[in-house]
């Protein structure tokens, strides 16, 4: 899931966490073998040319937060947040110009990019 405090103050982020909540409950009513691909994740991924892909039963039996309601979703969102990525602004900066990066972008998006609930 991707981060509801990256430029938030506290009360932002907590609006922010209970609009993901809204939002995944919205996806939870699809069917269970919907595909899914996620577009952040919470630990670096090799770039070897597979998509990231699993139907929606599978992540609802990985991930339990998905189950919790409202209140208890937020909360634990909110307590697991890592350290802001060193990149965010730059990442950010760029995709609001529309434009492409100079140098490599997979070193913006891969590693220590930290864009993601763990």
């Amino acid at each position: 899931m991707g981060r509801p405090d990256l430029a938030a103050d506290a009360q932002q982020a907590r609006a922010r966490a209970r609009a993901l909540h809204g939002s995944l409950q919205r996806l939870l009513a699809l069917p269970p073998g919907t595909l899914v691909l996620p577009a952040h994740v919470s630990v670096p991924v090799p770039f070897d040319g597979r998509a990231l892909v699993a139907t929606l039963a599978e992540v609802c039996a990985r991930v339990a937060l998905l189950g919790k309601p409202e209140a208890a979703f937020v909360d634990a969102v909110l307590a697991r947040l890592p350290t802001a990525p060193p990149n965010h602004d730059r990442i950010v900066a760029i995709n609001e110009a529309g434009l492409f990066p100079d140098d490599d972008p997979t070193e913006l998006e891969a590693g220590a990019n930290r864009c993601a609930v763990a």
